[in-house]
Order: structure tokens, then sequence, then C-alpha cells
């Protein structure tokens, strides 16, 4: 009795390998638009590069497609049960309804913008339902679903839905009871946690979304050498540093620095600064190196993997 095998790669299990295909098949084709909501969000470069090259992006892995096909399920989850509610509970919310916003660019082009929020609570409160990692609600980096819970506000106000609160459901498969003991502060309470975000004057949501169909109308016209560069934002940027060692043996450094002027002061005023050593540690870009599509066709990318030692 008991396990006979285990099945490392995930390519041998058919029952994920189907569903995934199939979910790829039946996925839902953008109709009748120039941009979505989560593309506008995005980087120009990155959704240019997608739309010009579909061919030559980076392939998806079994792996690589699972979180979102989680998240999906999650979703699936709640639209269902909440559906079921609403026949009880006669307009308590609207699910996953279809958005269409057309407003003109700075160049006199007509932009389609698409979207489909999550569920909208008694016509006034809106929720985002997210699957997510603990580290980017721990690390404070959720201003793109601010952005983007405000963009769904725009969109509603314009279709006569004035929004007044923008919530954030975050469902966390990484969350573990230890590492909330140990960390607390601004680790999730539970594994489903919500979260309250800013909603901002229809002025500022009016200025943001007309900034971003701009940027991204800008960016549709002009050739790869010319797209926006990705920020450090963008590609999840951690800079160079340089670590400092008391000596050789040292396998723990003494001090990070982002400058190596900064180290080298520190260096000389130390004690022991004859057997003090200064390595590098490269920056990385984690969101090119394994997340992003488009970096075999990026060359941003590519010029910062040739400056690499």
């Amino acid at each position: 009795m008991g396990i006979l095998k285990r099945y490392d790669n995930m390519d041998d299990i058919n029952p994920v390998k189907h569903m995934i295909e199939a979910q790829k098949a039946n996925k839902y084709v953008r109709i009748g638009s120039d941009l979505s909501v989560t593309e506008m969000t995005n980087s120009p470069r990155i959704v240019q590069l997608a739309n010009r090259y579909p061919d030559k992006l980076k392939k998806d892995t079994i792996e690589s497609s699972l979180p979102a096909l989680l998240g999906t399920s999650t979703h699936d989850m709640f639209e269902r049960y909440l559906r079921a509610y609403d026949v009880a509970h006669p307009d308590t919310y609207l699910l996953e309804r279809r958005m269409l916003t057309v407003q003109e660019a700075a160049s006199g082009r007509l932009v389609r913008v698409a979207g489909r929020f999550d569920i909208l609570e008694r016509r006034h409160i809106l929720w985002d339902i997210k699957q997510t990692s603990t580290f980017k609600f721990v690390k404070g980096n959720v201003d793109d679903f601010e952005k983007q819970l405000n963009i769904y506000a725009y969109m509603l106000q314009l279709d006569g839905i004035k929004v007044d609160t923008l919530k954030i459901l975050a469902v966390f498969p990484d969350w573990n009871k230890w590492e909330r003991q140990r960390q607390g502060g601004s680790y999730p309470p539970n594994k489903m946690t919500a979260y309250k975000f800013e909603l901002w004057p229809f002025q500022k949501r009016q200025d943001y979304f007309r900034d971003r169909i701009n940027l991204h109308d800008s960016a549709s016209v002009v050739p790869d050498d010319q797209l926006p560069l990705c920020t450090d934002e963008d590609m999840w940027a951690a800079p160079t540093k340089w670590a400092v060692y008391k000596d050789t043996n040292a396998r723990k450094a003494s001090r990070l620095f982002e400058d190596k002027a900064d180290a080298l002061a520190y260096v000389n005023n130390m004690q022991d600064s004859a057997t003090a050593i200064i390595r590098e540690r490269p920056g990385r870009r984690t969101r090119c190196a394994d997340w992003c599509k488009c970096a075999p066709v990026c060359t941003q990318y590519k010029d910062f993997l040739k400056q690499l030692p």
C-alpha cells in the first residue's frame, strides 16, 4: 500500500494537460475593441509586442498557466453562487458585466476600451477578485489594483452608475498561519482578505483614462525601436547591489549597497579592511526573466542581458 510513483513533470498528467488545452481553446477573444482594461494599465511596449509577434512569444507551460486557471475557477465559483443568491435576493449583485467605452485620443483616432468587472454590490460597491501572493500585499505593490478599479469606476459612471466604494477580495494560495504569526503587520490575516481602496475624484479618473489611451495609441503606430521603454516598475526590476564581505571565506555579506562608491567608503572605514572584499550582485528584471511573454522579442531586455557580466 502507499504511493507507487510520483509524477514530477506535469506534462505527464493528462487531466491537467487536457484541461489547460481546453481552457486555451475557449479563451475569451477581444472583439470590437482596441484595448482591454488590463492592457491599459500594462506597459505599451508589452501590449504592442504581444500584438505584433504572437507566434514568437514565450510559450506557456502547464506550470505557468496554472495560476491563471485557478484564478478563473475562483471567479467562476463566486459568479455561480452569487447568481444563485441574487435569485432569492434580487438586485443585490451585478456580476461579470462587460463594458465598452469609446473615446477620442489626442491623435484624433477613436479608441475602444473593453472591460468586465467582477462584482457590483447594490450598484455602488465595486469588488474585484484577485488570486495573488501574500508578498504583493506585504510589500504594498498594489498600485495596479487601485488603477484598474478606478478605470472600472470611471467606465461605470459613463454608463450612469456612480460607484462610491472600491474593494479587492484577495485570495492567497501561499497564505501560511505561521508566517502570519511571525510577520504580523501587513501580512494578510486570512487566506481570503478584503481590502478597501481609494476612489479617485472623477476628474483624476478621467485624466488617467485619457493619458493611458494616448500612451497606447501613440505606441500603436511607431516601429519597434521607438516603442516606449518599460519602467523599473513594469519590469519588477531589482537594482544592482554591491555586497561587502569581511574576507573571502565569509558566507554572509556585512552590508549591501546600491552604489559601489558607498561600498568602497564602507570598506575603507572597516578595521579589517585589508581582508574585506566587494562582490557585485547584478540587477535582475524578474518580470522579464520569469513572466513576460514578450522577452524573446524585446530589444530592451536583450540589451540588458548584454550588459550582465
